[in-house]
């Protein structure tokens, strides 16, 4: 090696790069949450750069008529957005096209940083993610660096942003004129149903490895100091009631083999104590719960994997195929007559099985329930957020 590209034995490593992700529902305000990442990395020597994604359709020949938008009321302009954004991904045919031009600004700053000799940490923020293809293309590009932060407004909240913001922008007072057009831009963005490369924030939102609380009464400012703490392996921060209480929650889903998904629960008091653990198994005779290597005694094992099919499954298609039979076996004049009869499917009905002694239990003593659910084959379910049972 020439000695004039020889690094000194002691000198210290580059940071490693990082990237983030943001998801916001339309009309939830993101510059908080920017601003308290831009602080905190800043506090462990981290620049943080900005990669706005709309910014980057404007900036192609076709989307340039964007820059304009500056001057037109909020609901236009966002409308013209989403507009570009789809339409980029239409022709793309790919549902992760305006990811990929964030990864292209990034790798362009930081070529400039190089050329500059800046060696500061640095982290990527893309804002904001709108389509569940682009946090899988960043995560295969980057790996464990790149987190996902979903960003949570009530939608209250945030359609009286909308509509405040349109009313602002349009010089006018009252924001209730712009009700609707805040309403289908919510609905809009929530999912395209006529287009697969439309808006998608309602399955990309769940796919976040932190989820921040926006409303009343929560700190931002404390969620993201504790995220970037844990990230850089601060030595004192411990788990919370949620947290303890999903990783038992975690934990007890393991115990599954069910061939669709695999369910764990806890109910915990509020001090964080496990009452009780369970998953959703074919319990062995008797009640006890069937353990890998320990079907003995002559007890049979009728877990799915070994029977070759979901019980479950099975039951709801019977029951459905039931029920077609006797729509063809009868005419449109007795259906409706006997309409009264089929109002709904109670919850003791096999479609839905009974409430469990664990949960009646809990109903009555108004503890939590936390459970984990991920999929058999793979995929990644929304995990349920605490809620009191009452």
């Amino acid at each position: 090696m020439p000695a004039e590209t020889q690094q000194p034995a002691d000198s210290a490593s580059p940071a490693p790069e990082l990237f983030f992700g943001l998801v916001g529902a339309v009309g939830t305000d993101l510059e908080p949450v920017l601003e308290s990442f831009r602080r905190e990395l800043l506090a462990v020597n981290y620049c943080a750069e900005e990669i706005r994604l709309s910014a980057l359709l404007a900036d192609c020949e076709k989307y340039a008529s964007l820059k304009a938008s500056a001057g037109v009321p909020e609901h236009e302009r966002i409308t013209r957005f989403m507009d570009a954004g789809d339409d980029f991904r239409r022709n793309a045919k790919r549902g992760d096209a305006v990811a990929l031009l964030g990864m292209g600004r990034a790798r362009e700053i930081r070529e400039q940083l190089s050329r500059q000799g800046d060696s500061a940490g640095r982290a990527y923020v893309f804002n904001s993610l709108k389509h569940p293809d682009e946090v899988d293309v960043l995560r295969y590009v980057y790996g464990q660096t790149f987190f996902l932060i979903s960003v949570y407004e009530s939608r209250e909240n945030r359609l009286r942003n909308l509509c405040e913001k349109s009313a602002r922008t349009s010089g006018k007072y009252d924001p209730e004129p712009f009700r609707q057009a805040g309403c289908d831009l919510i609905a809009r963005d929530q999912k395209d149903k006529d287009d697969d490369y439309g808006q998608n924030v309602r399955d990309t939102f769940p796919r976040a490895d932190l989820f921040l609380n926006v409303v009343d009464g929560f700190d931002v400012e404390d969620q993201v100091k504790r995220f970037v703490r844990l990230l850089f392996g601060y030595p004192f921060t411990t788990p919370t009631v949620a947290e303890y209480s999903m990783f038992h929650a975690k934990a007890a889903a393991l115990r599954s083999a069910d061939l669709s998904r695999q369910v764990g629960a806890v109910i915990a008091s509020d001090a964080g104590e496990i009452l009780a653990s369970g998953c959703n198994e074919v319990p062995a005779v008797g009640g006890v719960s069937v353990w890998e290597c320990e079907v003995q005694d002559g007890r049979t094992d009728n877990r799915d994997f070994v029977i070759g099919y979901d019980s479950s499954v099975r039951m709801a298609h019977e029951l459905i195929a039931e029920v077609f039979e006797r729509l063809k076996s009868t005419t449109m004049a007795q259906r409706r007559a006997r309409g009264q009869r089929y109002r709904c499917i109670s919850a003791g009905s096999p479609l839905h099985g009974p409430a469990s002694t664990a949960q009646v239990d809990a109903r009555r003593k108004h503890h939590r329930v936390w459970t984990d659910c991920p999929r058999r084959d793979g995929g990644r379910l929304r995990r349920s957020s605490p809620r009191n049972i009452h």
